[in-house]
């Protein structure tokens, strides 16, 4: 169906009935557009929320700074995968499970995938490769490969991308 023949169809039932059912077709157009702009725009809000109230967390902060220390050591996070009982083990899978809780948002649509990587691509990525040994270690001790599944999925969709294209707003 095309423009011309909505015009056509609509101007045979008359100049007023046709004007009254364009006007209802334009808002109706207008308010389609209006919410999904919307829409985009309560979601980078909300991501941008999450990230600030993410990074102001006490306990992301000490979750973030032990897994900073524990990833930097000469053997990264393979020195504390054998003590599940530990408190860094703990804290290494508190922070994955922030990861992975990020990427199913950004996966399922409900955080803006653009305002989250240009905030945090970097660091993601990075953790995600420091982390694949532990990862691979409590997929091999739970006999589960879908642990931190999203996370890998997503930082290797990431880490594939060389520079981001920064759109002006």
């Amino acid at each position: 169906m095309t423009l011309a023949y909505v015009v056509e169809l609509i101007w045979g039932l008359g100049v007023t009935a046709g004007a009254i059912i364009f006007s209802a077709l334009m808002a109706a157009l207008f308010a389609t557009i209006t919410l999904m702009w919307n829409r985009k725009t309560v979601r980078d809000r909300e991501t941008i929320d999450l990230v600030n109230r993410t990074v102001w967390d006490g306990d992301y902060i000490i979750a973030s700074d032990t897994f900073s220390r524990l990833r930097d050591q000469e053997n990264g996070l393979t020195n504390c995968c054998n003590d599940t009982d530990s408190s860094d083990y703990k804290t290494v899978l508190q922070f994955l499970n922030h990861y992975e809780l990020i990427a199913i948002g950004i996966g399922s649509g409900i955080l803006a995938k653009k305002v989250y990587q240009r905030f945090h691509r970097t660091r993601f990525v990075r953790d995600y490769q420091q982390a694949k040994p532990f990862i691979e270690a409590c997929r091999i001790r739970a006999k589960n490969d879908r642990i931190y599944s999203e996370f890998e999925f997503l930082a290797k969709k990431w880490e594939k991308k060389h520079s981001i294209s920064r759109e002006d707003p």
